[in-house]
């Protein structure tokens, strides 16, 4: 089973075979080689039982789609539930493992699920579903329970979750039992954003990524305020022809503890954030970028940034070292 897992060229020596026919011949040395390169590589896309991958060319995506498919078949694994936005892709598949109840020439607005998301391959992007049905009660357990449902892995509306949890935080500063009726102001306002949280079903994110014979960059802009701070990067492409298209390609946030900390600090934290999003998600794209761009609305912040830690306390210093050692390397 082992032997299924991707190791690098570099570390393959840890796992040579010694094999001989018989006692009376000499040992011989097996190195694993892989034999599709394109499904290897694919593999790291998995998450739990779940893949997600493509290619800028059909016939790469064809390949990978075999490659994938022939090689986890060999160790009895049989992919299901095949959902692609060409054609093609899906043609040697048979009905029964592919996913039902959708067309690749349905231009209904219908997807797969899968990490949260909701997919349509035939419009290609993204999109939150959430089904609310009108609330019997509001508790502290039912709003924290409402909340948990908004499950958006790569930050689509993160401002709205962001709401919900500062909501949250606010009734647990109450101390209110779990089951506890809450106050009839703080009862209207989340009726009233729970009903607005129907409006996400309107949103909708490209999934595709213009990356082909362009020019790529990142920009990721943090903030902070008294209750919150996140951050969200965007990928900015420029064509041979000069066309440029941004895409969003994720956000995150983070609540402001209960204790008072300075706005300053909070920028701080923010920044924090950002430059350890934008290192992880350079390193999941795998690709040529041209530039990163770091955006701060805070001077304090950017002064910071370009001192040695050193001269600061500690929770500052700390933070300085983090944001200095990921973003100096792609200076």
């Amino acid at each position: 089973m082992y032997r299924q897992v991707n190791v690098g060229t570099e570390d393959s020596y840890l796992q040579l075979i010694v094999w001989r026919d018989n006692p009376n011949e000499d040992l011989r040395y097996y190195r694993l080689k892989k034999s599709h390169p394109l499904a290897s590589s694919a593999i790291k896309d998995f998450y739990v039982g779940d893949v997600m991958t493509g290619s800028n060319s059909l016939k790469e995506a064809v390949k990978i789609k075999d490659d994938l498919k022939t090689l986890l078949q060999s160790a009895g694994f049989n992919l299901r539930k095949w959902c692609a936005n060409h054609e093609r892709l899906l043609s040697s598949i048979p009905s029964k493992y592919r996913e039902v109840k959708l067309s690749v020439d349905d231009s209904k607005d219908e997807g797969v699920k899968t990490l949260g998301l909701t997919w349509n391959p035939k419009l290609d992007h993204f999109r939150i579903t959430t089904i609310w049905n009108e609330p019997t009660e509001v508790t502290k357990r039912t709003v924290l329970s409402d909340t948990s449902r908004l499950f958006d892995p790569l930050g689509f509306v993160n401002p709205a979750i962001t709401l919900a949890k500062i909501f949250l935080q606010e009734l647990w500063s109450l101390k209110l039992d779990w089951d506890e009726a809450i106050p009839m102001g703080l009862h209207t306002r989340w009726l009233q954003f729970r009903q607005e949280l129907a409006d996400l079903n309107r949103i909708r994110i490209p999934r595709y990524l213009e990356t082909k014979n362009a020019t790529v960059s990142l920009h990721a802009f943090s903030d902070a305020s008294e209750r919150a701070y996140g951050v969200v990067i965007y990928l900015r492409s420029v064509n041979n022809h000069g066309d440029i298209k941004v895409t969003l390609l994720c956000s995150k946030s983070r609540m402001a503890p209960l204790k008072t900390i300075t706005l300053p600090r909070l920028e701080l934290c923010a920044a924090t954030f950002w430059a350890r999003l934008t290192d992880r998600v350079t390193k999941i794209l795998n690709m040529d970028i041209g530039s990163i761009h770091y955006w701060t609305d805070s001077q304090i912040v950017l002064a910071w940034t370009q001192s040695r830690p050193s001269l600061f306390h500690t929770f500052v210093a700390n933070r300085i070292s983090s944001i200095q050692l990921r973003v100096n390397k792609y200076i």
